[in-house]
């Protein structure tokens, strides 16, 4: 009787112990905000989901970010350091059934995630849309070009058949 008395008393003291440890650690832990953007990719040119995935991670899209938000110097680190810390805070997904891209930051510093996420999203897009526009505009040229040798041919060919 006396070992069950003591076997309750040390399981009672390890789910005490257990449960202050853990509130004590959850309160001492830096929290996290999180921060989404969502971008729609449209398919043009052939860009693809799992392209514009990774795109948003490299260091073509991330370097303009760090720069227009200063976080060299916000964050005290050089160039590379900075690229680097900013691919960390980010996460890209797809959602399911969708051409939408999710943007989320995570970061200790809710109003720094927010920003963040905002201008990936505005840079991406921005980006996105001027290629779009260069590529429409190439395509256009090409049609235009395509009709004035075309409508050249047509009145070479009704000269020939009108009679003199």
């Amino acid at each position: 009787m006396k070992a069950l008395a003591i076997l309750f008393f040390a399981a009672m003291m390890g789910v005490i112990g257990g449960g202050t440890i853990s509130a004590v650690v959850t309160y001492l832990m830096p929290r996290k905000y999180e921060s989404s953007g969502l971008i729609e990719i449209k398919q043009l040119g052939g860009t693809k989901i799992s392209h514009a995935m990774a795109e948003l991670k490299s260091d073509n899209v991330l370097q303009p970010v760090a720069e227009k938000l200063d976080l060299k110097t916000r964050w005290n680190l050089g160039s590379s350091e900075t690229v680097e810390m900013l691919g960390r805070l980010i996460s890209v997904k797809n959602i399911r059934g969708t051409d939408l891209l999710s943007v989320t930051v995570r970061h200790t510093d809710r109003e720094e995630a927010r920003e963040i996420a905002n201008a990936i999203v505005q840079d991406f897009s921005a980006r996105k849309n001027a290629e779009g526009a260069a590529l429409s505009d190439q395509r256009l040229k090409r049609l235009i070009e395509a009709i004035g040798s075309r409508s050249g041919k047509s009145r070479r060919e009704k000269r020939r058949c009108r009679p003199e």
